[in-house]
């Protein structure tokens, strides 16, 4: 990190990613069709197994496993995955990133439940921009990100029942909110 000219500015920096609802309206809509159906799902699958969402291999492994599927390419297309893949990782991961946090402000503004913020001294980039920042903080309190954003604990499989599937039910509705009105 380079000297900040004011304070406000490094406190930004600290702070981590902007998570201003219209900011990631905005990084949304920037996506092409592909990646938008992509970070979709990814975010999905990082709220189902939110402690592994600082595992950067994991990450680019559930991206390139989520492109393949919405790209319709198989074993012939490696060469046209390793490309979008190449091309797409960091927007994707980036507004994907983004959004995980901001449905985890939105559990907490609807459930009251302690959600921490993105590591401390993380980027505003997130995984793959080469600010150095891993990923969202992974463990916080019981009812945090490491549960699922604001749950009791993650879903166990896709016929889950209880309120670990009903937090991620909702938890998915809202991240959807935000690629309606991207």
């Amino acid at each position: 990190m380079q000297p900040s000219d004011s304070p406000s500015e490094e406190r930004r920096e600290r702070a981590g990613p902007d998570l201003a609802p219209a900011k990631v309206r905005a990084e949304l809509a920037a996506l092409g069709p592909d990646a938008r159906k992509i970070a979709g799902g990814l975010v999905v699958v990082m709220m189902r197994e939110p402690d592994r969402v600082r595992d950067r291999e994991w990450l680019l492994e559930s991206f390139t496993v989520l492109s393949a599927k919405a790209l319709e390419l198989g074993d012939e297309d490696q060469a046209a995955l390793q490309d979008f893949v190449r091309r797409e990782r960091d927007a994707v991961l980036n507004a994907t990133f983004r959004l995980f946090l901001r449905v985890a402000e939105d559990m907490r503004g609807l459930t009251g439940a302690a959600v921490e913020g993105p590591a401390s001294g993380a980027g505003a980039g997130g995984p793959g921009s080469g600010s150095g920042a891993d990923g969202p903080a992974s463990g916080t309190d019981a009812s945090g990100p490491a549960s699922g954003p604001g749950g009791s604990g993650p879903a166990s499989g896709p016929g889950a029942s209880g309120p670990a599937s009903g937090t991620l039910g909702q938890a998915t509705m809202i991240a959807l909110s935000y690629f309606d009105e991207a």
